[in-house]
């Protein structure tokens, strides 16, 4: 198992590095990351409990309930579905990958394990109108001297879009889940994560509320014509 791991951890690392050769990559800005409120899935019981700038990222306390299976995982992110929506309708068909980098600060248990014992998968993640999809997730581990890792999605993945794929972005966030829910605590841990903007990528800021209505208008009179 960890041989499997560490062959795909670097794998990951590889399909990053070829990435960032020429291509071109989009990224949430600081504001964007601050706007991130929305958890799709109600059956999964992990929740943002905190969060706050730190340097030029934003620091996440996620709250994992337990170990089992719908407390393994959050998605958390801005979406036509619930929350302010202030990212959402976005265009990134124009560029080859959506990056997000990632830190793991700290893991707070229940059982007083230090943090060397916990081990994460992160990953960019959006809603194309198809699905959510969350790509190429980054392993996160202390024990491994894992700490950070830039995350990126490969948008030709994406599946759907109005003129091209990746055009109409529905839901701009994060995704995040346990390597081996086994080996965390059972009655759940405190998480935190430093996402930041990609370094050197263009950067998706929130847009006002009136822009959103104006564009949600345009897109229907699009679609009936």
């Amino acid at each position: 198992m960890n041989s499997l791991k560490a062959i795909l951890v670097l794998f990951v690392a590889l399909f990053i590095t070829v990435a960032c050769a020429g291509a071109s990559t989009v990224t949430l800005s600081q504001a964007a990351l601050m706007n991130l409120d929305y958890a799709p899935f109600s059956n999964l019981t992990a929740e943002v409990v905190g969060k706050r700038i730190s340097g030029d990222g934003v620091e996440f306390d996620i709250s994992f309930k337990g170990n089992a299976g719908q407390d393994s995982q959050i998605f958390y992110s801005s979406s036509i579905f619930g929350g302010s929506g202030s990212l959402v309708f976005g265009d990134i068909s124009q560029y080859d990958y959506f990056g997000l980098d990632v830190e793991l600060l700290a893991v707070d248990s229940a059982a007083g394990s230090g943090i060397e014992n916990f081990e994460l998968w992160f990953s960019p993640m959006v809603d194309d109108g198809d699905t959510r999809k969350p790509f190429a997730p980054v392993f996160l581990s202390s024990a491994q001297g894992q700490n950070s890792a830039q995350a990126l999605m490969n948008v030709s993945f994406l599946a759907t879009g109005l003129a091209q794929k990746g055009d109409l972005v529905f839901e701009f966030g994060f995704e995040a889940h346990m390597d081996n829910p086994d080996n965390w605590p059972s009655d759940g841990a405190l998480v935190t994560l430093l996402v930041s903007p990609t370094q050197g990528a263009q950067q998706i800021v929130p847009e006002p509320t009136t822009a959103l209505l104006l564009l949600s208008c345009g897109l229907l009179l699009r679609r009936k014509s």
